[in-house]
């Protein structure tokens, strides 16, 4: 979520652009979002927010809040923590601001433009968007987060569109931009931020970039049988494969050396995977992910 926080009077309020069309609490926004984690317990949130108030301002806020033991501390030198050990640790809660200004003891507040590049957000019509890179954009290539953004705004107000949403957001045009900006940048997006998400195919289009769907970036397809499987997969290739498979539970571990991985030639990969337990599994490469059923079946 990318949530705009004022401190109105010292009170922290919510609202973008412009206060008289509408605006809330954020400590209501963050009790709604610990009501969905504490539902929730498998599932990690990032908040990225456009900060106009204090860092001791929003940590006060998520305490008050309960959201605290959430919270994703990493220092700028550490690997990020994969989202499998994120769950079992229940440090489920990224927070990211556009204000550098944490304290010392404020590890889990991060500076978003040390982490992310995004693309440019002020376009008016859909001929303005472009993948070039706009805030973050120094040593980008070593940055570990992209965010596409993908929105129009009025020109002179810089509020959202929503009559030109839906065409926006629709799939393949959103689909199509994703794949663009990957190709062009060689960033996977990591956030794809829009306006009016309940307008046009916003959710088909995350569900197929997220391999929901099996459906493969920059076109290229391939084949996985048997599925469900009980001991091999099999993986055909459109042609030679590019880069070295993998294979990771759905929680995001990499399984890949509790499995039996055979290249029989350049376009068929045999995978032994009777040691695996019952469940999904995603076979990913540099350009395509795909689920496979482990079944005893």
């Amino acid at each position: 979520m990318m949530i705009d926080v004022y401190d109105e009077s010292d009170q922290l309020e919510v609202y973008h652009g412009f206060k008289v069309l509408g605006s809330k609490p954020f400590f209501d926004i963050l009790k709604e979002i610990k009501a969905f984690m504490d539902e929730n317990k498998n599932d990690v949130v990032t908040i990225i927010l456009e900060c106009y108030a204090s860092s001791d301002q929003i940590a006060t806020e998520f305490e008050n809040s309960g959201l605290s033991k959430y919270l994703y501390p990493k220092t700028i030198d550490e690997e990020w923590k994969t989202l499998e050990q994120m769950i079992i640790d229940n440090t489920r809660l990224v927070v990211f601001s556009d204000k550098n200004d944490a304290q010392t003891d404020q590890e889990w507040y991060h500076y978003i433009w040390d982490y992310a590049v995004e693309t440019n957000y002020s376009n008016n019509k859909k001929e303005d968007f472009d993948c070039d890179f706009n805030r973050g954009s120094d040593n980008a290539a070593n940055k570990d987060l992209f965010i596409l953004n993908h929105f129009l705004t009025n020109s002179v107000t810089g509020v959202g569109r929503p009559n030109k949403s839906k065409e926006v957001n629709s799939n393949p045009y959103l689909l199509e931009r994703v794949k663009e900006c990957q190709q062009e940048t060689g960033k996977f997006p990591n956030f794809i931020t829009v306006d009016f998400y309940d307008s046009g195919n916003c959710w088909e289009v995350v569900d197929i970039i997220n391999n929901t769907s099996d459906v493969c970036l920059r076109e290229y397809s391939i084949v996985i049988y048997p599925n469900p499987a009980r001991e091999m997969v099999y993986i055909k290739g459109e042609h030679a494969f590019p880069g070295d498979l993998v294979v990771f539970s759905m929680l995001g571990q990499d399984i890949t050396n509790q499995v039996d991985l055979v290249k029989l030639n350049d376009t068929l990969v045999q995978i032994n995977v009777s040691n695996l337990d019952v469940g999904m599994y995603v076979i990913k490469s540099k350009f395509f992910a795909s689920k496979f059923l482990k079944s005893n079946f």
